[in-house]
């Protein structure tokens, strides 16, 4: 399958303003005020999107449509978001950027994952994951509730699957709360298909810190095998 990657939007817009610097080279912000003696000093400011998509998907066309939809949608809220911080006039730097991972369980069933890395002026950057599963030959995008007879009945078997793996003390040791893990559907929209399992991706703070990154619980298929759907994705026949 091909690897490279389609550059939706890759730019660098630099625009000069006019900032109120405590020195030409670092504005300061953190006691609300400002050295007026500064007042003309520059701020150039770079603004970097950086949004991509591997190049598979521009061959199925329902599968193109839903990417650059996400990846527009995305720039929209990062551009929203950065005009709108209260130290606009006084950051250098703003950027969005994402990785992409495709993993293919079969020759029409198929899983992206979008990583994306935003700076819009917040305290901290911001990271968050977005995943597809594409049935390519019936063009549609699977969910969650598409692979089970009965989701309801598969939720807590992953819910377990989770707190087995990051263990029963990890909620505590880090006061996130217990119920990122618990058996609520909205918790495990974000999964792939890999050989043979249902692959939970877990976005930073969902059930850690965030410098534990995205965590990955692999549920085996055969787990839930009885309650899979059988409507011709046949997952039960690829382990």
């Amino acid at each position: 399958m091909p690897l490279l990657s389609l550059w939706l939007l890759s730019c660098v817009l630099t625009l000069p303003v006019t900032a109120q610097a405590t020195s030409c080279g670092e504005p300061d912000w953190r006691y609300g005020m400002y050295d007026q003696a500064h007042a003309n000093c520059s701020l150039v400011q770079v603004i970097t999107i950086d949004l991509s998509y591997p190049v598979w998907i521009r061959e199925h066309t329902f599968a193109f449509a839903i990417v650059e939809h996400s990846l527009l949608d995305n720039r929209y809220n990062f551009l929203s978001y950065m005009a709108d911080t209260p130290d606009f006039q006084h950051r250098a730097e703003f950027s969005i950027r994402n990785s992409h991972s495709t993993t293919w369980y079969s020759d029409t069933l198929v899983s992206l994952v979008l990583h994306f890395d935003e700076d819009s002026g917040g305290a901290h950057p911001h990271d968050w994951i977005e995943t597809f599963t594409f049935d390519l030959a019936s063009e549609q995008v699977i969910m969650l509730e598409d692979l089970f007879v009965d989701v309801d009945l598969a939720l807590p078997i992953l819910a377990d699957a989770v707190k087995a793996q990051e263990g029963a003390d990890i909620f505590s040791l880090f006061a996130y709360p217990a119920d990122g893990a618990e058996a609520d559907i909205e918790n495990y929209r974000t999964f792939i298909l890999r050989e043979g399992a249902l692959v939970l991706m877990l976005p930073p703070h969902r059930v850690g810190p965030i410098h534990a990154g995205m965590i990955e619980v692999a549920v085996p298929l055969a787990e839930v095998e009885a309650l899979l759907a059988s409507d011709g994705l046949a997952l039960e026949r690829n382990e």
